[in-house]
């Protein structure tokens, strides 16, 4: 996955729009047809702007990791919660 990072609150006053990317893996055994495990990672950047007059050049960088078990029902349902 991959798209614009947008910053927001004070952080949005001090940074320009960034960019995301990111991948996750999805492990569903055969073993446990009802469990499946999916695991993500992000990467996002920004370029500081500064406030005012400030001339300090630089970037915030961010990493995320996000572990989902998923639950998988039988039912015919069309929405199903992980």
């Amino acid at each position: 996955m991959a798209g614009a990072s947008l910053p927001v609150g004070d952080f949005g006053k001090a940074s320009k729009t960034g960019f995301t990317i990111g991948a996750n893996l999805l492990l569903a055994p055969t073993s446990m047809p009802a469990l499946a495990f999916r695991g993500d990672v992000t990467y996002d950047r920004w370029k500081y702007d500064g406030f005012g007059s400030s001339v300090i050049d630089g970037n915030t960088n961010t990493i995320g990791v996000m572990g989902n078990v998923i639950v998988r029902s039988s039912s015919a349902m069309a929405i199903k919660p992980y």
